[in-house]
């Protein structure tokens, strides 16, 4: 059944059943897909780009290919990833490469292992992969209901490109936006990139 309202409480749990219905051929070909169109957000050599790291269990976009490729053809370009702070419902940013030390958090998350990684300073940040539920025509999202991504794109430089994955296409509009949600630049599918800016 189709959410009763486009609130982030109905949005949530039924755009979650859906990702956790797709087969796991499905999920595996449309994550490469995505992968693909986001070569051409790439920063350029010196930038630095924010990742998620894919919780399988939750059945999120395999980004994982593409960190590859790009650790193997754009040595010049920084990555970094976070560790959650469940206390504080903040992140810490870590500088990563094909050689980090991951963790795996009790929640299921990769995650640099702060004593072995560099941290990253939020204002290095170029572009950051945002990992949502559901998005709408406005570039809105719907997270897991913490805040973390929204608490850190806030402090993000003004220019930050802040790009959404999702395999599923909007809805209209998220009826219960509020002051401190942020908008996405833009948000990749399998098939189609949305552009908000």
């Amino acid at each position: 059944m189709p959410p009763d309202s486009y609130t982030k409480a109905a949005l949530r749990p039924y755009f979650l059943a859906q990702r956790k219905a797709l087969a796991p051929a499905a999920v595996s070909a449309w994550s490469a897909q995505i992968c693909q169109q986001l070569q051409a957000f790439v920063p350029a050599d010196g930038g630095t780009l924010h990742t998620f790291l894919p919780m399988a269990h939750q059945q999120e976009i395999d980004v994982w290919p593409f960190l590859k490729d790009l650790w193997q053809c754009h040595p010049r370009v920084s990555t970094c990833a976070s560790v959650a702070d469940f206390a504080t419902l903040t992140m810490a940013n870590y500088f990563v490469d094909a050689q980090t030390q991951w963790t795996t958090s009790r929640w299921g998350i990769s995650e640099p292992d702060p004593i072995a990684q560099t941290p990253c300073p939020t204002e290095r940040v170029g572009v950051v992969l945002v990992p949502l539920v559901a998005f709408d025509e406005r570039g809105y999202r719907v997270g897991y209901g913490k805040g973390f991504y929204d608490r850190f794109l806030a402090l993000c430089q003004p220019n930050t490109i802040k790009i959404g994955l999702s395999f599923f296409d909007p809805v209209p509009e998220i009826t219960d936006v509020g002051p401190n949600d942020v908008r996405l630049d833009y948000c990749i599918g399998p098939a189609k990139v949305w552009c908000f800016k």
